[in-house]
């Protein structure tokens, strides 16, 4: 958000809305941020972006080759190899 802009936002579940505004911004000096506290929060962040741009990478790959998914197939496997339908041929 940009200093002096207001947002709204639903509350999930039908629960009414928020309204944000946001004043200032602070902005710590890089030099004084603990390095443990930094690695403390890119930790648990890293994979998840990792995650997220490696999907990104395989959604836009699927639609430039013009990958199709047989999703009756894929549930036919699932089912056997989960032992809740017979092995077919």
């Amino acid at each position: 958000m940009a200093p002096g802009s207001v947002k709204t936002l639903e509350i999930p579940g039908n629960r009414g809305w928020m309204v944000i505004a946001l004043g200032q911004v602070d902005r710590p000096d890089p030099k004084k941020i603990e390095p443990e506290r930094v690695a403390a929060i890119a930790g648990p962040l890293g994979p998840a972006f990792g995650n997220e741009l490696v999907a990104q990478m395989m959604q836009d790959a699927r639609k430039r080759v013009g990958v199709e998914v047989n999703q009756k197939l894929i549930d036919q496997l699932r089912q056997e190899l989960t032992g809740s339908a017979p092995v077919g041929e």
